[in-house]
C-alpha cells in the first residue's frame, strides 16, 4: 500500500535541506548580504518571527544589497503609517539614483 500524505503540502526535511539550512545559517552568521536578504524574505513571508526577519533584511540593505532595499521599501509600504511614507521615499530615491 502506498504511503500518501493527506496534505500534499507537508514539508518533509531530508538530508539536503538540513545541509542547506545549516549552510544558510552559517552564511547569515558571517554577515553574507545575500543570505541575510534571502533568509529574511523567506522568514517574513512564512510569518516566522517577522520582526527578526525584518532585522535580517535591514542588515542586508545597510550592507548595500539593492534587492533588500527594494524589498524592505515594499514591505514598509504595506505596513502602512509612517513606515509607508519611508517606503515610498526609499523607492523614490532608488528611482532617482538609477542610471539614465
Amino acid at each position: 500500500m502506498l504511503d500518501i500524505h493527506i496534505n500534499p503540502f507537508i514539508h518533509i526535511k531530508d538530508e539536503r535541506n538540513i545541509s542547506f539550512d545549516a549552510f544558510m545559517n552559517k552564511c547569515v552568521d558571517c554577515g553574507n548580504k545575500e543570505a541575510l536578504y534571502r533568509k529574511g524574505m523567506v522568514n517574513f513571508f512564512r510569518n516566522e518571527n517577522p520582526d527578526v526577519a525584518l532585522e535580517l533584511i535591514d542588515k542586508a540593505l545597510k550592507g548595500g544589497h539593492d534587492a533588500a532595499t527594494y524589498g524592505f521599501a515594499i514591505i514598509s509600504i504595506f505596513l502602512g503609517g509612517e513606515y509607508s511614507r519611508e517606503g515610498v521615499k526609499t523607492i523614490g530615491e532608488m528611482l532617482r539614483a538609477r542610471p539614465s
